[in-house]
């Protein structure tokens, strides 16, 4: 089914390749786009009728732009990872480039640049440079399953001597809570993901961040090859493009990155949700 919608999707894109610019009301997708999520803010925060944050916004202003319809399927990371690898996720966004995804999977035009690093809940916070300096400690590290930290993280996390300090949560915040109450030594993410949990669940005093970064890199939305044809990709990096040169995207960043962003959030217990919102 996903094989026919990706099909039809070819269809209606040339149709109106000859039309010019796609606007709200003309419906560049044949079927809405199921975006996968996870808690993950400030990049996805879960909403009552869907999903706002960085990724949430951005996907909203370019689908609208396209025409296109989208669902919100909240998951867990792994699981987002394995529906978008048989198709029944069409897309999800804050992701990195790598070998093994591309196998599966389109990647737009980057969107915004990206950042991982250790942190530890500890005054000697810059004694550590160096991941590997941090794991010849044999202290514990908290990590994301199903996340990358580039290659040469994810060379150094998979090494046998490493494996019984490594600590796979299934998402951000549990690794916020596990260094909070001294459960691990360390943790890796991005600084505004961390950052934000922290403050969130008020233990900003047990995180400080390390010289060690461990990645630095832009980031994409990434599609399903078996759900999504490459002509609606293309369609997307374009609006995507133009909300960038108008920059909305830097404005979306800039509001949910910034220090009050996180004023008034509150923690939600997870979800699974299938809200339809329409664009056009």
């Amino acid at each position: 089914m996903r094989q026919t919608k990706a099909m039809a999707a070819v269809g209606l894109l040339a149709a109106l390749a000859g039309a010019g610019e796609v606007s709200a009301g003309t419906g560049a997708c044949a079927d809405p786009l199921a975006v996968g999520y996870t808690k993950w803010p400030p990049f996805d925060i879960p909403t009552a009728d869907g999903l706002s944050g960085i990724n949430g916004e951005i996907l909203s202003a370019v689908a609208q732009r396209m025409g296109c319809r989208v669902t919100w399927h909240q998951r867990p990371w792994k699981r987002v990872l394995a529906e978008l690898r048989r198709g029944e996720l069409d897309v999800t966004g804050a992701a990195h480039r790598t070998a093994a995804r591309a196998q599966y999977a389109h990647f737009s035009v980057s969107y915004m640049p990206y950042k991982a690093a250790l942190f530890v809940d500890s005054e000697e916070s810059s004694r550590y440079t160096r991941l590997r300096r941090f794991l010849e400690t044999r202290q514990s590290l908290g990590v994301v399953r199903g996340h990358t930290y580039g290659d040469r993280a994810d060379a150094l996390l998979g090494r046998e001597k490493y494996a019984e300090q490594i600590y796979r949560m299934y998402a951000a915040a549990e690794n916020v809570r596990a260094l909070a109450k001294d459960r691990v030594g360390g943790i890796l993410g991005n600084p505004h993901v961390l950052n934000y949990l922290a403050h969130v669940h008020g233990v900003g005093d047990h995180l400080r961040r390390t010289g060690a970064v461990v990645q630095s890199e832009p980031i994409h939305f990434m599609f399903s090859k078996r759900a999504v044809a490459e002509p609606v990709v293309q369609r997307f990096d374009k609006a995507l493009k133009a909300l960038r040169a108008e920059g909305r995207i830097r404005e979306i960043v800039r509001r949910h990155t910034h220090p009050d962003s996180t004023a008034g959030a509150e923690v939600e217990p997870a979800r699974s949700a299938d809200t339809v919102v329409p664009f056009n």
